[in-house]
């Protein structure tokens, strides 16, 4: 028999209503967060964060149970480690949008140049 997902897992923890719940679904949110990020979906990206930070911030309302320092700790260097590729992927956006951006300001830049110089050359055609 195949041994249950990890998002499964996460799953079946996040039906609980404990500390452990609400850290399982921030790391399901931030693996949603990630996917939406590779493909380039930032409207979920931001749509998660505003729900991921509500989250986190109920999750350590309470001080964490020794028994579940552990886990705490490797759940939340996952997290950081997806959390920085989706920081990699908004500036790897920011980087495509800015010369993208600077390819259609120096198009406009030349088309304009393009008409001064065509109306230019009409005004001097007997």
């Amino acid at each position: 028999m195949n041994a249950p997902s990890l998002d499964q897992r996460l799953l079946d923890i996040a039906s609980r209503s404990d500390q452990c719940a609400l850290l399982s679904k921030v790391l399901l949110i931030t693996r949603e967060m990630h996917r939406a990020a590779v493909v380039g979906d930032w409207d979920v990206v931001t749509e998660h964060e505003a729900t991921r930070r509500e989250w986190i911030q109920a999750c350590f309302e309470e001080p964490v149970a020794p028994e579940n320092a552990q886990l705490f700790s490797e759940a939340l260097a996952v997290m950081l480690h997806l959390n920085e590729e989706v920081m990699a992927k908004l500036q790897d956006a920011r980087e495509a949008a800015s010369a993208k951006h600077a390819g259609q300001v120096h198009a406009r830049k030349s088309v304009g140049h393009y008409l001064d110089t065509e109306s230019g050359s009409r005004l001097r055609s007997p």
